[in-house]
């Protein structure tokens, strides 16, 4: 019996009627208040002064921009942000889906896949929370779908719409060298040099704008203070000081901090607050968050140096702030060059590999705690607002996420049950998907069955995404943070997903060959 491939029409219908489910399924979910101000609390701050009207402090330059701009954006439009992010995705989705087809890809992979993508258990709550995550998994489809079209299609309209992507999402988190890794692997593929040149220039235009921007308001011309060269001068000369006492998760021990303060005046003025309870308040954080007691670990140093200099009064404009941060770096630096510190080679940024004490031994047993996420068994539970937010949070809140109720999700009703259901069984899909996948790899592999130069990018492409960013995360989980959390691997969970669902839909092909795959 032959089975009839889904038709046009159906197909169309089919993706509308599963974004609609989508939607229906999350309609009593709502953006929650959580007490981060680091974090979800700093997006919202941001966007009420439209990212570049903030007054300047320690933390008014920390993260990039397209996020809050974004929340800004949406709220401009009156538009409740957790709709607004739950459109944003299931568009990126529809795009990468988009992109699938036209790498040959069967429609009932397609749509299969996009009910993965759409329906990953990962999504429905994490997307209650105002952090840049959600946006960069989001903007990552979209990336991904454009580098896909442009493989496919070769066409200069989507060059440029996937060279606007690729600027929105370097300037959404900071993990730019998997961007650039992605870029660099599809440019090894295309193989165009007019579609190359077109995607990277427009993407290069847009990032050198908004540094431009960014400089002219912040005097920094980078993404963020979080990676602009005079800031990480700081955090470079304090790891090419050897620890007398090497310790886990912690590159730059508090002794590391002491020998540093007293070869640099300028630095040894953080003495006070990071010895006392301002730097005590990071240690506490660290011991709960890794084990390590008594030190400030690789995942806070910077907040903490920075939260310092602010209590200082180093950020009171970008000018003595630069200033501050370079001349503790040539401080620090001529200690290290003239034989005053005990140093050790590194080479750049606050993660640097060649700092982190045990880092490679952990590693095995990071990854395997990074890797089984993908058949985790997930929950659903009724979420509400921070206990500990204040009158001013809750209003920054209401007002610019636009949302209905007070911070208090649905815990009742047909929808909850179907997300709770499909949270519960989600491992089971996964399993029966790494098997019926791995059967597919076994049949392209063992047959001569060659794959269309499109489905081979469209393989290398979606497994490099998700792979890059499983082994960094991997690498910040030996080193500094517990990296296995829902919202660091929302980007990728779903992206594996589909590319299970892919590698079923090239071995389906080889079976039916000729031909090689449904065009």
């Amino acid at each position: 019996m032959t089975v009839r491939p889904l038709s046009r029409p159906g197909f169309i219908l089919a993706l509308a009627l599963a974004t609609a489910f989508k939607l229906w399924l999350v309609h009593g979910e709502e953006i929650v208040g959580s007490a981060t101000q680091y974090d979800a609390l700093w997006y919202l701050r941001s966007a009420r002064h439209w990212y570049w009207g903030t007054p300047y402090d320690w933390l008014a330059f920390m993260r990039p921009c397209a996020y809050p701009l974004w929340i800004a954006g949406v709220h401009w439009l009156r538009l409740p942000l957790r709709l607004a992010i739950e459109l944003l995705q299931l568009g990126g989705g529809l795009v990468l889906v988009l992109a699938l087809r036209g790498c040959g890809i069967s429609r009932g992979a397609c749509l299969v896949a996009y009910l993965l993508l759409a329906l990953h258990p990962v999504g429905f709550q994490q997307n209650d929370y105002t952090m840049s995550d959600t946006f960069y998994t989001a903007l990552l489809w979209y990336v991904l779908g454009g580098l896909l079209l442009t493989l496919s299609q070769r066409r200069w309209w989507m060059a440029v719409a996937t060279g606007f992507a690729i600027a929105v999402l370097w300037h959404t988190r900071e993990e730019g060298i998997l961007l650039v890794a992605l870029v660099v692997l599809w440019i090894a593929l295309l193989r165009n040099l007019r579609l190359i040149g077109t995607t990277c220039l427009t993407g290069a235009v847009l990032i050198l704008a908004v540094y431009g921007v960014n400089d002219h308001v912040y005097r920094s011309f980078a993404r963020s203070e979080m990676t602009a060269p005079v800031f990480d001068s700081l955090y470079h000369s304090l790891l090419r000081i050897k620890p007398a006492a090497p310790k886990p998760y912690a590159p730059i021990t508090m002794k590391t901090l002491h020998r540093a303060f007293e070869v640099s005046p300028t630095f040894a003025r953080l003495r006070a607050p990071l010895d006392g309870p301002l730097g005590e308040a990071w240690r506490v954080e660290t011991r709960r968050r890794t084990g390590t007691p008594n030190e400030i670990g690789a995942g806070w140093i910077v907040w903490a140096t920075r939260q310092a200099a602010g209590a200082e009064g180093v950020f009171a404009s970008p000018k003595t702030a630069r200033r501050f941060f370079s001349k503790a770096a040539s401080e620090i630096n001529a200690a290290c060059d003239d034989g005053r510190l005990p140093t050790r080679f590194v080479l750049e940024g606050f993660l640097d590999p060649l700092a982190q004490n045990g880092g490679l031994a952990r590693l095995p047993a990071s990854t395997l705690r990074v890797a089984p996420r993908a058949f985790a068994q997930w929950s659903i539970e009724p979420l509400r607002d921070d206990s500990g937010l204040t009158n001013e949070e809750l209003s920054v809140y209401n007002q610019m996420t636009s949302r209905r109720t007070d911070g208090v999700t649905a815990d009742s009703g047909w929808a909850v049950f179907v997300e709770m259901l499909i949270a519960h069984y989600h491992w089971v899909v996964m399993i029966l998907l790494h098997g019926l996948a791995a059967f597919g790899v076994v049949i392209c592999l063992r047959g001569r069955h060659r794959l269309r130069f499109e489905a081979l990018g469209l393989v290398m492409l979606l497994a490099g995404a998700v792979f890059l960013r499983a082994a960094l995360l991997s690498w910040l989980d030996a080193t500094a943070f517990d990296a296995t959390q829902d919202r660091f691997l929302f980007p990728i969970l779903p992206l594996w997903s589909a590319l299970l669902v892919v590698l079923i839909a090239l071995g389906a092909a080889a079976v039916r060959h000729p031909p090689a795959i449904e065009k």
